[in-house]
């Protein structure tokens, strides 16, 4: 098993204006209560998250509707370090994707994830490459940082996406992961109504290259 999802701490880094994760002890034994409890605040766009339709789609399904065989299954991990911008149809035609239902793009950002700041110039999925990703039937695609859109058009990428009904995995931490066909366990929290959720999110032994 590899875990590649990120701590929910207060130190995580967010997509400006999104609201922080917040842990508060609202009882401890450390100071005489019965029993440790606690509670937590953040948004459903916090670390390791998954968007539904409904994020960019005002009519769109809800978390609670992404069907579960899509979230669990094989997936195959590009490693496009390489990759200085935008993920393009011309980067992904060197790959055989035909057939991928689930994609993992691990690229610089990995390297990212952990230095306690947002920055805007990540390597994302640019048009052409979600429009190529539609065509090879991709029902899942995932990025090792917090948006799969650019950050000055973070639109028009997941309209395209979650127009047909492809679920985004955003903030997975592929640092440690090896290029190769895995299967992803990916299950979000069941929040009825939500536009995303938190996902721990694992994949699974090494089945080839």
């Amino acid at each position: 098993m590899i875990d590649i999802t990120l701590p929910l701490v207060s130190t995580l880094p967010l997509w400006p204006g999104d609201p922080p994760f917040v842990w508060t002890a609202v009882s401890s034994m450390h100071e005489g209560a019965a029993y440790n409890n606690s509670k937590i605040e953040l948004g459903v766009h916090c670390g390791t998250h998954i968007d539904a339709p409904n994020h960019y789609l005002a009519d769109g399904p809800t978390v609670e509707a992404l069907p579960l065989d899509v979230l669990i299954g094989p997936c195959r991990v590009l490693d496009l370090s390489h990759v200085d911008t935008l993920i393009t149809a011309a980067v992904l035609e060197k790959y055989e994707l035909a057939g991928c239902s689930r994609l993992l793009l691990k690229t610089r950002n990995s390297k990212l994830l952990h230095t306690g700041e947002f920055h805007r110039d990540y390597v994302a999925l640019g048009e052409c490459g979600a429009r190529y990703l539609l065509e090879q039937g991709v029902k899942l695609v995932g990025i090792d940082y917090y948006s799969i859109a650019p950050y000055d058009d973070p639109e028009t990428v997941h309209r395209l996406l979650l127009a047909k009904n492809v679920a985004i995995l955003e903030a997975v931490d592929l640092a440690s992961v090896a290029a190769g066909q895995y299967e992803l366990i990916c299950l979000p929290l069941l929040i009825p109504g939500a536009d995303a959720a938190p996902v721990r999110t694992v994949l699974r032994g090494l089945l080839g290259t």
